[in-house]
């Protein structure tokens, strides 16, 4: 995903209940989440968006479609505390500092056809701040694995999917 709206900075404590992560609905420029931020690159460097700033979090989101149920691999990668939730169910939590790298962690997963809100969850303690995390094909061999997952489409609101 390359477009994105965030909400934060937020202390670094902050975090919703599973009610409320259930209930968040994005939307770009309003109830404080950012306007769509575009990246250029699978590394979503939170720097360039926010400064440099300590001990808090951002929450970004954005929306996708599926063309049809399969199987996935989520790639997920980040240098501080990173968490998932694909229509507020967990994917991925990572807790604690490491380098980034792009697909540091991979995981199995399933979606189904259709429209799906992904929100994250960063923490930023200091030095540097990004994080990736896509939906890959379920392909294994380091030579072709990491492809993002044919017919799935991003868009940071939900609205006018069509402008982005």
């Amino acid at each position: 995903p390359r477009y994105w709206t965030f909400l934060g900075p937020l202390p670094e404590g902050h975090g919703f209940s599973a009610e409320e992560i259930r209930a968040v609905a994005p939307v770009p420029g309003q109830n404080r989440w950012s306007r769509a931020a575009w990246f250029g690159h699978d590394r979503i460097d939170l720097e360039s968006h926010f400064g440099q700033i300590s001990k808090q979090v951002v929450y970004g989101a954005t929306w996708f479609s599926m063309a049809e149920s399969d199987s996935v691999r989520f790639w997920a990668g980040s240098d501080e505390a990173l968490t998932v939730w694909i229509d507020g169910e967990l994917v991925y939590d990572h807790e604690g500092r490491r380098s980034h790298e792009l697909g540091s962690d991979k995981l199995p997963g399933y979606l189904t056809a259709g429209e799906h809100l992904l929100l994250v969850r960063v923490h930023q303690g200091r030095g540097r701040f990004e994080f990736s995390f896509n939906i890959c094909e379920p392909i294994d061999d380091v030579l072709y694995a990491g492809n993002t997952h044919a017919g799935l489409r991003y868009y940071p609101d939900r609205a006018r999917p069509e402008e982005f």
